[in-house]
């Protein structure tokens, strides 16, 4: 069993924090990477190893104890009734049955790291999407949300249908373009993106839309219209 240090604890729960800064989260992902990369450890045993260190002193000194009596063999007292019982049963009148082999143990499966998989893909996904936007701007709140996890595609749907974030077109800011330019490079050659996939912030994502920069493509999928085409053309040849 691989020992989690106290730093990969700290570094996971810095990333899983709503209450660090963007750059705090960012950078607690990338060292807890890092720090997985060098030890040859999966995420999954950081994920056990922050809940065991998440229990009180009462809950573990609990757990201790049921651990104890799980493991606590049987006093002298017991083993000799076990004996005698067992002497009794085998004489002859007394029905004892011939001794029947052990089943052999079924093989354990193995753990199920699939979801600590997905979770460290994503992080290194979202690492390579603000990587890509703060060629642009990389000022306060990137145009790339640093909290790993997904936005529902609804809360898109519902600022698409009723952007809750303006602006205009002669106050598109740096941010706003670097969301644009990340939509071209990581999106389809058509404009054509999904937002949850990016991460995309969903107030970039309102402001675009208030503009007219963003169309339909079908459910859960969105395009960038002619003119927000042009726009983050632009903007790619200033990131280049």
């Amino acid at each position: 069993m691989h020992i989690v240090s106290k730093r990969a604890i700290a570094l996971f729960r810095t990333a899983n924090n709503a209450g660090s800064s963007d750059t705090e989260r960012n950078n607690a992902s990338a060292a807890l990477l890092a720090y997985c990369a060098k030890h040859n450890i999966d995420l999954a045993y950081i994920v056990g190893a922050v809940e065991r260190d998440s229990l009180t002193p009462t809950e573990q000194r609990k757990r201790d104890r049921e651990t104890a009596r799980a493991t606590r063999p049987a006093s002298d007292d017991v083993a000799a009734a076990k004996r005698a019982n067992a002497e009794t049963a085998a004489k002859p009148g007394n029905g004892a049955k011939p001794e029947q082999a052990a089943k052999p143990e079924k093989p354990s499966k193995p753990a199920d790291t699939s979801k600590a998989d997905e979770y460290a893909k994503r992080v290194e996904l979202v690492g390579q999407l603000r990587a890509s936007v703060a060629t642009l701007y990389n000022g306060p709140s990137l145009a790339v949300r640093s909290n790993p996890k997904r936005v529902a595609a609804s809360v898109y749907a519902d600022l698409f249908a009723n952007p809750k974030h303006r602006t205009t077109l002669q106050r598109v800011s740096e941010r706003d373009e670097s969301a644009l330019f990340l939509i071209i490079k990581r999106g389809e050659r058509n404009g054509s993106f999904d937002p949850v996939h990016l991460n995309l912030d969903s107030g970039i994502f309102s402001r675009l839309a208030s503009i007219g920069y963003i169309a339909s493509d079908g459910p859960g999928a969105y395009l960038l219209t002619p003119d927000a085409l042009k726009h983050a053309r632009n903007a790619a040849k200033r990131a280049a």
